[in-house]
């Protein structure tokens, strides 16, 4: 059975989708079979970040069959639909991705959304893969939000190191708790300024994240389609040591607490 992992931003632009696809590399390096599936249909990213897109097999074309087809595999792009260079990047990586210049909301034809995505999910679980990423929406509301959060093994929650991105965190944590809507999380503070370390913990009430600092060499990496980059290549690798990623031949391994990763703050 696989493992089901999203990430989402809690703010638009804080760097989810980036540390989604360099997770399901550094997994896939691991020798773990890896779906990505880029389901944010409001802000896609995948195509332009990659260099990768397919006409006939993606998530759009998936989501407009509606319920009369839930034949997933037959919309997952493997390496065979990839040239070598994008293969060879994404390291074995299967692909359900939105389709480059797609995506938007007004192009989804469902009846009713939340229902597809219900069964989507209880579907997607029983594919024989090790690990699934999915990259969600921001909003909450979105039909490929909270119905995939709820069906996750884990989320990881992206925030960005200033004011407006933490508080922003602490009042949807506190909408969530008032409903009584809760998931299986991890924070991860991205473009983390280790000087303000000890506002940051006081911002979100000494809650325990995995800090990412900012990587000047990124910008270089995306105009090059890399994904991910060396610093935050190193740093995923420790969201991986918590959430107990194990990869083929692995002895099994105990998961990581966050607060032995303490230290890691920098």
């Amino acid at each position: 059975m696989s493992m089901i992992i999203s990430f989402r931003s809690i703010s638009r632009g804080s760097g989810a989708s980036t540390l989604a696809t360099t997770f399901a590399k550094e997994t896939a390096k691991l020798k773990a079979k890896v779906l990505y599936i880029e389901a944010n249909l409001v802000s896609p990213s995948f195509a332009v970040n990659t260099g990768f897109t397919h006409p006939t097999k993606n998530f759009l074309n998936l989501v407009n069959q509606g319920s009369t087809s839930y034949k997933i595999t037959n919309y997952i792009a493997t390496k065979e639909d990839m040239d070598k260079k994008i293969a060879s990047q994404l390291f074995g990586i299967e692909v359900l991705s939105v389709p480059k210049f797609q995506g938007k909301y007004d192009q989804v034809k469902l009846e009713d959304p939340n229902s597809w995505t219900e069964k989507f999910m209880s579907i997607l679980r029983d594919l024989p893969y090790d690990y699934i990423v999915i990259d969600i929406p921001t909003e909450l509301d979105e039909f490929t939000a909270y119905p995939i959060i709820k069906s996750s093994d884990q989320v990881i929650s992206v925030v960005e190191g200033t004011p407006k991105s933490l508080l922003e965190y602490r009042n949807e944590k506190a909408w969530l708790s008032e409903n009584n809507l809760d998931f299986n999380e991890t924070l991860i503070v991205n473009k983390h300024d280790k000087d303000y370390q000890g506002d940051i913990v006081e911002f979100i009430d000494d809650i325990q994240y995995i800090p990412i600092p900012y990587d000047p060499l990124r910008v270089r990496e995306e105009w090059l389609l890399n994904i991910g980059s060396d610093l935050i290549d190193v740093k995923i690798q420790s969201l991986q040591a918590v959430l107990g990623v194990q990869g083929v031949g692995y002895a099994e391994k105990p998961k990581t607490s966050i607060k032995s990763l303490l230290t890691f703050r920098k």
